[in-house]
């Protein structure tokens, strides 16, 4: 058989709930709407929560805004 150049798309999506919820994901598909409404429903289904806290060192709320981790 000949070989073919088929063309695939890739879009990643990232979501969130801006209250500490974020779901990362990639979808691939022949079209970029397809790849795209992949990326968006396997994003909802990879939700993970992450750890926020008022880590700086000029700031004194209590609010959740920062990662708590040191970042280079």
């Amino acid at each position: 058989t000949k070989a073919k150049n088929i063309p695939t798309f890739s879009a990643m999506a990232v979501i969130g709930d801006e209250n500490g919820h974020v779901g990362i994901s990639i979808g691939k598909a022949k079209e970029t709407l397809p790849a795209r409404d992949k990326a968006i429903r396997k994003a909802k289904l990879n939700i993970i929560k992450i750890k926020r806290a008022c880590s700086s060192f000029d700031c004194a709320c209590s609010e959740l805004h920062t990662v708590p981790f040191k970042v280079s």
